[in-house]
């Protein structure tokens, strides 16, 4: 039961984390494409707008002036989170600008375009900004885009999902729990009526193989060195050992079996056990006497008893 329930678990476990790998990898992907066609849509207005000394305050961008670009709702606070530098040919700043973000500084805006123009890649993401580097015949523009709304959007999503896979989890582990008592049910009968039929036919084969080998050594007295007898006793030696060694196997797997308590009558249970031992007494010449109250009853096992009085006696 432990096995199916830590299999089962395992296994749903291992879906849950690749599902939640790749919708947080999707999410994250889906939302960096979306900074990067925002950075692509500004790129194109700025095309547009006419370049400004560095000591001159750039005019404002309406929407009027750019009619060939769809602009969402949403399109003024994009702009809020855009900063950008732009070099000329000759490698001099002419504009900078960092957009509504009061958290940054043209010493950090001009440090992150440099790392930006040192790289190999025109897109990339550093220090939570995604950029985006465009060059012309005029010169160099990067632009940025400060991206903690798409992050935390992410990570709420992570959140969300773990908690909820968290407690899916959770509820199937106690239907699995359930389930796994009902499957394991005939299984854990078959093992049960296995182990029992082992004790049973150990316990009932020891008293007739006991009487065959008293009678045996009885005859042998009679007939010393007759072959028959000597092949029987070897081969009920033999048996004896194979019982014994069944016996022992029925108490390893019974030390946990739950006994079938019942009321019978004890006094009638010893005299039947008892009166199958006559005729090896007799053998032995042996006077076999037998006294037992009648009508005594016992609440427990009828079978292990009739087997602890055959093996007293």
């Amino acid at each position: 039961q432990h096995r199916f329930i830590f299999i089962t678990m395992s296994c749903i476990s291992f879906i849950f984390a690749l599902i939640l790998l790749v919708l947080n990898l999707s999410v994250n992907y889906s939302a960096r494409q979306q900074g990067f066609n925002i950075l692509y849509q500004y790129e194109q207005r700025m095309q547009s707008h006419p370049k400004t000394p560095l000591n001159q305050q750039p005019p404002s961008i309406k929407d009027a002036d750019f009619p060939r670009v769809n602009k969402p709702d949403n399109h003024w606070f994009n702009d809020m989170r855009i900063s950008y530098v732009i070099y000329d040919s000759d490698g001099n700043i002419t504009e900078i600008s960092a957009g509504g973000n009061p958290d940054m500084t043209e010493e950090t805006l001009t440090t992150m375009a440099e790392n930006a123009l040192s790289k190999t890649r025109n897109t990339g993401s550093q220090s939570g900004y995604l950029y985006l580097l465009s060059s012309d015949t005029s010169g160099i523009s990067i632009y940025f885009l400060d991206y903690s709304p798409e992050k935390d959007m992410s990570m709420r999503l992570f959140r969300l999902c773990l908690l909820v896979g968290l407690a899916g989890i959770i509820f199937i582990l106690i239907l699995v729990i359930f389930l796994s008592r009902w499957v394991i049910m005939p299984v854990h009968l078959a093992f049960d009526r296995q182990k029992q039929f082992v004790a049973d036919a150990s316990h009932e084969l020891k008293t007739p193989l006991t009487i065959i080998t008293a009678n045996a050594e009885v005859l042998q007295s009679s007939l010393p060195g007759n072959k028959w007898l000597g092949n029987i006793l070897e081969q009920s030696g033999r048996m004896k050992k194979l019982i014994n060694n069944l016996l022992d196997l029925a108490r390893l797997d019974s030390n946990s079996q739950n006994q079938n308590f019942t009321n019978f009558d004890l006094s009638r249970t010893v005299k039947n056990v008892c009166l199958s031992f006559e005729s090896l007494a007799y053998e032995y010449r042996k006077t076999l006497l037998i006294e037992v109250e009648p009508a005594l009853t016992l609440h427990g096992n009828e079978t292990t008893i009739k087997q602890l009085v055959t093996i007293l006696l």
